[in-house]
């Protein structure tokens, strides 16, 4: 499991509780790649359009959208730029489809560029009024109206919030996202074109074996123990209330649920502690 360290990105929620959280890989894109200005958007919002439709390359990039999902990232995440000029404020949402595919989550991201070096603690602060920074998060319906981005040379897919607004939160989902089941050898970290496919999306894991825990608590699962292993990430674990050790190696868990998120090289995000289930 690769141990790449740098510090240009941390959870706000892991900061203000005291929990911890690995940084950002610097050899990877940033989990926000959002342009960071705050200028307004102009134009027609194409308003007939899914998370499906978005991910399936059925809207033009740079198309300003409408889109409704449930919040599925339980806290806001928020990471610097490289040069630790830019905020980016990051959550995530799927549809409540009862069929559900690797191509239901997006990010939802906006940016804001300070004149002077900023932290996260400075970020937060500034982006206090931003409505991305107002959200119930996890289980609630949001409207979402911004451009949607895509990258053609990371595959990155986003909707970006001018000024970080142009959300409307419509209270909790009457019903929740349905993750996907998939093997654990469909999303091997470092495996960049699977996870560019199911970026965003809400996963599970069924009847997998623990391997290979490091100082980070993050850990690695798979169907026998030993090869074709996903990896699994603990910031939004230790970002919650109270401490998060990840179950020992050789534990079997009846499942594991998270989003699949590009970071890293490929990693699963369990959203809380019950997105871990022990045999």
């Amino acid at each position: 499991m690769h141990m790449h360290r740098s510090i240009q990105a941390c959870l706000w929620a892991a900061l203000l509780l005291g929990g911890g959280c690995r940084d950002m890989d610097t050899k990877q894109p940033d989990q926000a790649t959002g342009p960071a200005d705050m200028s307004s958007d102009d134009g027609a919002v194409q308003s007939n359009v899914t998370i499906r439709d978005l991910n399936q390359g059925k809207v033009p990039d740079a198309t300003k959208v409408k889109v409704t999902g449930v919040v599925t990232s339980p806290i806001l995440w928020i990471n610097l730029s490289s040069d630790k000029l830019t905020c980016y404020y990051n959550v995530f949402i799927a549809m409540a489809d009862p069929a559900p595919t690797l191509q239901d989550g997006i990010r939802v991201n906006a940016s804001l560029k300070g004149m002077a070096a900023m932290t996260i603690t400075t970020c937060k602060d500034a982006g206090k009024d931003f409505d991305i920074a107002k959200l119930a998060m996890s289980g609630h319906t949001i409207e979402v109206t911004g451009r949607f981005e895509s990258n053609k040379t990371s595959g990155d897919r986003q909707v970006y919030l001018t000024g970080g607004n142009g959300i409307v939160d419509k209270g909790a989902a009457m019903t929740l996202p349905v993750p996907v089941v998939v093997e654990a050898k469909a999303l091997m970290n470092g495996d960049s074109m699977s996870f560019k496919d199911a970026q965003n999306a809400l996963v599970v894991f069924q009847n997998v074996k623990v391997s290979d825990v490091n100082m980070y608590q993050e850990f690695m699962v798979s169907t026998d123990g030993a090869t074709n292993k996903a990896t699994i990430s603990a910031n939004f674990l230790k970002a919650q209330p109270g401490s998060f050790m990840a179950p020992a190696a050789g534990t079997t868990l009846k499942s594991l649920t998270g989003l699949a998120l590009t970071d890293f090289k490929g990693e699963i995000w369990p959203r809380t502690k019950d997105d871990i289930v022990a045999q």
